[in-house]
């Protein structure tokens, strides 16, 4: 079993993605999340969709070839362009090879598949089981005494889900630094932040084969060492935990700035309502607060009040006596009277 993997960006609309992964090797929030399409024989395309459910899904189709000679990549090419959109380009991220004893296949074949060259050598391979392995920057290739079949599978979607969690940490490590260098794209760092932390929460695990898969743990073990997976996690998480600081610092900074504004804004109006307080205050006349001061000590006195008359007051008053000064008529009388009393006494 060999062939090249290629990555669909603009995979067809029609391509039909709907089979859940055979056999239960992988843990379940990635067994259930990674979707295939129906063959009618081994020699046709498959295709695999790993994280259906997330907005980073990745989509890669594994074309069979019939041998290792550039004539069998480009057949295998020709075929991968007929499942994206017309415009679009397949592009290919590694190849695949089970070989056993059966078949010719030679170290040199395979690393002149993988490399163009002979340096893919034999001390480059690892004992895993009862397998040798390994995994190259442009392929992983298995020896085995036995045929592939349901075990190369599995072998061959352990190395493709390796290349999808590649593939979305390192665009996901782009993406958040030119959030952070583009000011264009700086308000959308925290929205990605969220979703980048979903997606790790959700889908990627450091060992994501279930352990009672003997073989197939141990081979994604050298799969992601080869392909650095976790120093990628590593270097992502760091990369979210350095974003959500600056998105902390600067929240911070604005939250105080909107405080201090505020703040400046309350004293402002509270200077306008003292002058408004003061504005009333000289309002008042001599005679509101002589009266006001009166009642106050009367309160405290206990005495009887004795208001407080105005200049208007006090004159109105003033002229009430001389409208009475008239001595009464029985007085006058009296007075008459006695004069004339003396008169005839003289």
């Amino acid at each position: 079993m060999q062939g090249i993997i290629y990555r669909l960006d603009q995979p067809l609309k029609a391509l039909q993605l709907k089979v859940p992964l055979e056999g239960k090797y992988l843990l379940r929030p990635v067994h259930s999340s990674t979707m295939t399409s129906a063959r009618q024989s081994a020699n046709d395309p498959l295709s695999f969709r790993f994280f259906s459910e997330s907005d980073r899904s990745v989509v890669f189709c594994f074309c069979p070839t019939d041998s290792l000679s550039a004539a069998a990549a480009g057949h295998a090419w020709g075929r991968a362009t007929q499942l994206v959109e017309q415009g679009a380009a397949p592009e290919e991220i590694g190849r695949f090879v089970w070989s056993n004893s059966t078949v010719g296949t030679t170290i040199n074949d395979i690393s002149m598949f993988f490399r163009g060259s002979a340096t893919l050598t034999e001390d480059l391979y690892l004992n895993v089981g009862r397998l040798r392995t390994t995994v190259d920057a442009k392929g992983m290739a298995i020896l085995s005494s036995e045929p592939g079949g349901d075990r190369a599978g599995r072998a061959l979607a352990a190395y493709m889900l390796g290349l999808a969690y590649h593939q979305v940490m390192e665009q996901a490590i782009h993406d958040l630094a030119e959030c952070c260098r583009d000011d264009s794209k700086v308000n959308g760092t925290e929205a990605m932040h969220a979703e980048i932390s979903r997606f790790i929460a959700s889908y990627y695990f450091e060992a994501p084969a279930r352990v009672f898969t003997t073989e197939v743990g141990p081979l994604y073990a050298a799969i992601r060492e080869r392909l650095l997976l976790t120093s990628l996690s590593h270097e992502l998480v760091d990369q979210l935990g350095r974003i959500a600081e600056i998105i902390r610092v600067e929240r911070t900074a604005a939250e105080s700035a909107f405080e201090a504004k505020l703040q400046r804004r309350l004293t402002i109006f509270g200077v306008f309502i003292g002058l408004l307080g003061l504005a009333q205050l000289t309002q008042t006349t001599p005679a509101q607060i002589q009266t006001f001061a009166t009642g106050w000590k009367t309160a405290f006195t206990a005495g009887p009040a004795i208001p407080v008359l105005s200049p208007e007051q006090q004159s109105s008053l003033t002229k009430q006596p001389d409208e009475h000064t008239e001595v009464p008529p029985h007085k006058t009388k009296r007075v008459r009277h006695d004069a004339s009393a003396q008169n005839d006494i003289h």
